[in-house]
Parts: C-alpha cells; structure tokens; sequence
C-alpha cells in the first residue's frame, strides 16, 4: 500500500516540501505502515453522532492501530516514529477549532529546525467526508428510524439548544431537519478539515519542515446496522 492507491481510494494527499521523496527515502516503513493502516480505517456512522469530551473514539483507534504497527505516543497530541535514520511526527485533526492547525504547523517547524523531526504529517476530515456528513447523518437517522430528540438518547446524543428551537417537528420528517443542523454545530466550516488545513498551508510562504497532508474520505464511514 501506498499513497497513491491511497489516492486512488479516495484520501486526499498532498506532500509539501518535498515530504513524500523524504519518507520513501529515509522512512519508508513508517509510510508503508501508515498507508496500510489507514487502508483499513474505518469510522461508524454512529460514532459521527455520539457525544463525548475527549479523543473520539475514531481518533483513539487510529492512534492504537499505528502504535500496534510501531508508532510511539509522544504525550497527547503525537505519533512519533523514530527510524534511526530518521523520525516523523503525526497529529490527527479530527474535529477541533481550525487554530488547531496553526498550532501544529508551528510545533512541526520547531521540531524540524531542532533536528527532532525530518516531516511533519497531518490526518485530517478528507473534502469529500466533509461535503458528504449531512447525508450521512440524516441516512443513520432515518434507518434508525429517529423520530424525535428523545429518540437520539439511547445513542448517547445531546442536542445543542440551538437545535432544541430549530426544529420544531417530529415523526418522518425529523432527520431531514435535524441533520443540517446537528452537522453545522457539530462539524462546521471552522473546525478542521481538509479544506481549512489547505488554507492555513497555503497561507505559508516557505514550509522548512517537509509536510504530508492526508484526508479521511467518505468511502471510509461505515452504516451501522439498524437495531
């Protein structure tokens, strides 16, 4: 596996400065690993809606399957893979402000300068996960047959207050409704994804620190069968 059948499955990929000649050069097990990895990644529909503070559970299974394969978890944010030759840090950007990347771009510059890292690698929400969430929120709702906020519960959904007074209906046409808007709190335009992370990149004018950019896709979110 590699990145362009990763491509070819429907991730986005970008490598910035050079980044993907510097891991087939210096790191190929740690690119191999991670395209394998993420070849097999999944996210279930339902784990789009579920509330809950912390990593996502989507998050903390991509971050377990890359240390199963030889990633180390250098504190919170980071994946690191030291290959003696050389090393690679890795940050999932699943859903938080899209300062997030601000952040990240400047820790991987520092760490590059200092010596402690040859590239940087984001994963974040792909164009096509983000543009295709709403379809999938209101599908899972109607095979789930969701009629009502009451109905969310048994799922572990808390609706927001906005959502609360925006819609008013019940019955078969609650999905409809609710999923616009459940999806513009949940996932909107300014948290991360592809789209942002093109944005905060492209602001630079010079990226020292080699880059790959990659994107969940879509065709990476599994149905959850219906009870």
């Amino acid at each position: 596996m590699n990145l362009d059948a990763l491509k070819s499955s429907g991730f986005d990929v970008r490598s910035v400065s050079r980044a993907r000649t510097t891991l087939v050069r210096r790191l190929p097990g740690a690119l191999h690993g991670l395209c394998h990895v993420l070849s097999q990644f999944y996210i279930e529909d339902v784990e789009l809606v579920r509330s809950g503070g912390g990593l996502s559970q989507q998050t903390r299974r991509l971050r377990n399957d890359l240390i199963g394969i030889g990633w180390e978890a250098e504190g919170r944010l980071n994946l690191l893979y030291n290959g003696g030759v050389g090393s690679v840090v890795l940050r999932i950007a699943w859903n938080s402000k899209n300062t997030t990347f601000d952040r990240d771009l400047e820790d991987f510059q520092r760490l590059h300068t200092q010596g402690r890292a040859d590239a940087g690698i984001i994963v974040t929400r792909g164009a096509s996960l983000q543009e295709s969430l709403e379809l999938i929120v209101r599908a899972w709702a109607q095979e789930n047959r969701i009629q009502s906020f009451d109905a969310l519960t048994r799922f572990g959904v808390r609706p927001t207050q906005r959502q609360l007074a925006q819609v008013p209906v019940t019955g078969p046409d609650f999905p409809a409704a609710w999923a616009p808007k459940f999806v513009a709190d949940k996932f909107s335009s300014t948290t991360t994804h592809w789209e942002q992370l093109q944005a905060r990149v492209d602001e630079e004018a010079k990226h020292p620190c080699p880059l790959l950019l990659l994107g969940i896709p879509a065709a990476s979110v599994r149905r959850q069968a219906a009870p």
